[in-house]
């Protein structure tokens, strides 16, 4: 049996869903991080994804820099608590 999603997981799930070839079209380049208008990041909730579908393929650090760019928070860790736990499991 699949694990419950919370809201939030459903809300994100739904907003990338949502682009369909229309609304895709209607981006500006800029708000493309992978080659042929590929992995869009025109918010939040698409640059997550483009992150995660991107990971493991040739194209991830491509991905990952232009994110970066554009949501510097995304992705990152969060504060030095987390870095120890990180590193020590504690």
């Amino acid at each position: 049996m699949a694990p419950a999603r919370s809201k939030s997981q459903v809300d994100r799930e739904a907003a990338v869903a949502k682009l369909n070839a229309a609304a895709r079209k209607k981006i500006s380049g800029k708000n493309f991080a992978g080659p042929d208008r590929s992995y869009p990041i025109e918010n939040e909730s698409h640059a997550r994804n483009a992150l995660a579908r991107a990971s493991g393929k040739p194209v991830e650090a491509r991905v990952r820099a232009a994110v970066h760019r554009k949501y510097p928070d995304i992705g990152k860790s969060h504060g030095e608590k987390a870095d120890n736990y990180m590193r020590t499991g504690k």
